[in-house]
């Protein structure tokens, strides 16, 4: 009776759904040319076609900026140049969805024991909230399309949500770092670093920044040691602070941009890029 107990268990209905969260990940890997090249699903600087296309230049002798196709950093490069993860891209996606719903996962544990969430319910949460977060963002359609479309921002994903984990479970120096990566990765998450003094108020804010800007020059100085060059610099951050590349996607910036005058595109530019931060 205790090895059918034990077997009951293992095929719980939990265990069932996360199988077919994987199991409809891999159904639709086979169709992936359809969500491919979808702008509900991927922009310019998530395409993975891009970072192939960035991969043949570099082989060929040339730089991968030299081309307008690739637009991120050169250790997001780096990481896909491996051939386990070019070869396998489908499988690496998977794993990194998989990795987001277990972040959250243990993100809502991790909330669910602090003050604060006590002090804003009336009663306990259920019991099986944590699972109930992961499993509802596997079964998120945009979630399963978005890794059927092999979109590189599930590294963005996955490196933000480390830094709210880490944080949570009160490590100052893996959170400062992760931050760091994912500003080097995406720019914009360097906005985090102000709920990060408010959630560790016993560490000087000093050597949180200090921390965070030794992180990021060292990503850039590994960068640089990759491509031998700074141009990454203009051709990643550049791109993303002048949205000079107009394809359709589910933001604003490409309409607005495609309709307005030229002669205003630099201030609207620098007041819609501050609108993130305010």
């Amino acid at each position: 009776f205790r090895n059918v107990a034990m077997l009951g268990k293992f095929f719980s209905l939990k265990f069932l759904l996360l199988v077919g969260a994987v199991v409809l990940r891999v159904g639709l890997i086979f169709y992936n040319f359809y969500f491919l090249d979808r702008p509900e699903l991927v922009t310019p600087i998530s395409n993975v076609k891009r970072v192939k296309e960035a991969l043949f230049l570099q082989e060929t002798g040339l730089s991968p900026y030299d081309g307008t196709a690739f637009h991120q950093p050169p250790i997001v490069l780096s990481i896909f140049s491996m051939p386990i993860f070019l070869n396998l891209m489908p499988v690496l996606c998977i794993l990194l969805d998989l990795w987001v719903a277990y972040l959250l996962k243990q993100i809502t544990l991790l909330y669910n024991q602090t003050q604060e969430s006590k002090d804003d319910r009336i009663k306990p949460p259920p019991t099986d909230m944590a699972n109930m977060v992961a499993l509802l963002y596997l079964y998120l359609p945009f979630s399963w399309t978005t890794t059927a479309a092999q979109s590189t921002a599930m590294l963005d994903n996955v490196v933000l949500l480390s830094t709210l984990y880490y944080a949570l479970q009160g490590n100052v120096l893996a959170s400062v770092i992760s931050l760091s990566f994912a500003t080097y990765l995406s720019l914009f998450p360097i906005q985090f670093l102000i709920p990060l003094f408010l959630m560790f108020p016993s560490v000087n804010k000093a050597v949180i920044t200090i921390l965070f800007a030794g992180c990021l020059a060292l990503f850039a100085l590994l960068s640089f040691n990759l491509t031998n060059s700074m141009d990454w610099v203009y051709e990643s951050y550049g791109f993303y602070l002048q949205v000079t590349d107009l394809t359709p996607n589910i933001g604003l910036f490409w309409y607005f941009f495609l309709e307005v005058f030229d002669h205003f595109r630099t201030f609207f530019c620098c007041v819609l890029q501050l609108n993130c931060f305010f």
